[in-house]
Parts: C-alpha cells; sequence; structure tokens
C-alpha cells in the first residue's frame, strides 16, 4: 500500500488552518474539530502546516472523490510508500 495523509495546497486568501478542514472534507468525507497547529514544516521551500484534529462522527472505508481509498491505519504503517520518508520524518515524532 501507498499511504499518504490527507492534505493539499492553500487557496489565495485561505488561511492554512481553514485548508486543513477543507482537506479532510475533500480527501477523508470528514468533518474535524479543534485543529491544533503541531508542526511547521519546510520541505523544498515549501512550507507544510501539520494540525492534530478530532473527528466528527465516524469514517468508514471508502474510496474518495480522487479515486484514492480512506482508511485508518496503525501510526506505524504510514511510514511505508511514497510518503513513507517524510512521514517518518515528520510524523511519527508526533505521534508517538
Amino acid at each position: 500500500d501507498d499511504l499518504g495523509l490527507p492534505g493539499g495546497k492553500i487557496e489565495q486568501g485561505e488561511m492554512p488552518i481553514s485548508a486543513a478542514c477543507r482537506e479532510a472534507v475533500e480527501e477523508l468525507g470528514a468533518t474535524i474539530c479543534n485543529p491544533i497547529l503541531v508542526k511547521v514544516a519546510k520541505v523544498n521551500d515549501i512550507s507544510v502546516f501539520i494540525y492534530r484534529a478530532d473527528v466528527i462522527g465516524e469514517v468508514p472505508d471508502h474510496v474518495n472523490a480522487e479515486g484514492a481509498m480512506v482508511r485508518w491505519v496503525a501510526p506505524q504503517e504510514i511510514c511505508s510508500g511514497t510518503f513513507g520518508k517524510f512521514n517518518k520524518k515528520y510524523i511519527m515524532p508526533l505521534v508517538l
């Protein structure tokens, strides 16, 4: 499996926290609350805003509008695939 986390670009005039909420809906079909900025990382001159948030309700396994499979995984699983190196460096220290 090639595992990644929800994310995307901030639209013009949009605040990072609003982008995080929008991307959760677009990519997960989930509404989030209580988003907390936990890290801003610089990756290839791009600022990456990493938020932790609560999900309202349940998000069942499904294929999203972008054609990607959405499912819950153990934190250790996100260290494989295309995003594995990024997740291991920036995400794992935040969840373990």
